[in-house]
């Protein structure tokens, strides 16, 4: 994501890339993604400009444990039924999804087995049909919490019984970051960045000696740092210090959780690029 000056049409983009390395040898390379910029680098920018008593650029890498409902799955409602005997009279079952009901014709001599084939071949909107012999498995098409089935076997005999078996649960994704964020939802941990973190590259990421556009910050948290849940992080500057929620947050990012236990450690890179 960039932020750009309407006049000049400039911008600034971020990226970042994970190498995880754990004790028994794994390594996990996230490869680059972009991340946020947020408002707040223009105060930064402002202030460095102006030579601000007290500002001062990049300084610590934030790293935040978000909120543990980003983690929540979306689980979709299940329900059996199982007929329990044959049809004994021609006529209709209603089998009624999430409050909506529909029909499905049976004929006398059909047996359990039978009636429970033509529910399942029998289309219901927003569920899929399965299962074998004498049992009808629906699943939802959608996340969340439904009404409860409900089954209906009428005059026909092919009497059943209906059950919710898995719970409908909507899940909650985690937020997309916004310009206007402040970094960290719920920070824990910070890292200060040194001088000879931050580098030069040029175009094709190499870094150089020479200043470009672009700058990489590389930082290593080793097995006893910042052990914990990762769910967010943010680069701080302009009058940060080791108290957490100090500072101007310059960009930010929410990714899914990393157990962050002392057997690994973490190489975090990230790149700005100003055009």
């Amino acid at each position: 994501m960039s932020i750009f000056n309407e006049v000049s049409n400039k911008q600034i983009i971020g990226e970042v890339r994970d190498i995880i390395r754990y004790e028994d040898g794994r390594v996990i390379d996230t490869g680059w993604s972009r991340n946020s910029i947020l408002m707040k680098v223009n105060t930064l920018i402002a202030c460095l400009l102006k030579g601000e008593t007290g500002i001062e650029g990049i300084q610590y890498w934030s790293i935040g444990s978000g909120e543990e409902t980003w983690d929540l799955p979306s689980i979709f409602e299940k329900a059996e039924l199982v007929i329990n005997a044959g049809a004994s009279a021609n006529g209709t079952v209603t089998i009624t999804l999430d409050g909506q009901g529909k029909v499905v014709n049976v004929n006398l001599g059909d047996d359990a087995e039978t009636v429970a084939g033509k529910i399942r071949s029998t289309g219901f909107a927003g569920w899929n049909t399965s299962g074998t012999g004498n049992k009808v498995i629906f699943t939802a098409t959608t996340d969340g919490n439904k009404v409860d089935a409900l089954y209906n076997a009428g005059a026909t005999g092919a009497v059943g019984n209906m059950t919710t078996i898995v719970q409908g649960v909507k899940g909650i994704p985690r937020p997309e970051p916004q310009e206007s964020d402040l970094g960290c939802v719920n920070e824990f941990y910070r890292k200060k960045i040194k001088p000879e973190d931050i580098t030069f590259v040029d175009d094709a990421g190499i870094e150089t000696q020479t200043p470009t556009n672009r700058l990489q910050i590389s930082v290593t948290f080793s097995a006893e740092e910042a052990v914990g849940n990762w769910r967010e992080f943010s680069i701080v500057g302009g009058n940060a210090t080791e108290v957490l929620g100090t500072g101007y947050p310059i960009n930010y990012k929410t990714h899914g959780l990393i157990e962050k236990t002392d057997t690994m450690t973490v190489e975090r890179k990230i790149r700005f690029t100003f055009r």
